[in-house]
């Protein structure tokens, strides 16, 4: 498998965030932030194109806030904005 990973914050001398593997190599990665606090862990989107069926699909990993209800409906509202478009 090939792998891409966004990085969303230093961990114990490495990286912390979202990452995708993929049978094809995927393309170069895109990390979004998410709505959040900064003084809390904040969220990252991290979208890849990856190569599938002739054509190239948008990939897009997350873990959305799973103790409050507000931040999760504004990230979920960041990701329909970031995507709307996307084919």
């Amino acid at each position: 498998l090939h792998g891409r990973f966004g990085k969303q914050l230093d961990y114990d001398g490495g990286g912390y965030g979202q990452a995708v593997l993929s049978r094809q190599p995927p393309g170069e990665g895109t990390v979004h932030w998410l709505p959040g606090t900064p003084d809390r862990e904040r969220r990252i989107a991290f979208a890849v194109t990856v190569p599938a069926g002739g054509r190239e699909v948008l990939f897009v990993t997350t873990h959305l806030h799973h103790q409050n209800a507000g931040f999760r409906e504004q990230q979920v509202a960041e990701l329909t904005r970031l995507f709307a478009d996307a084919d």
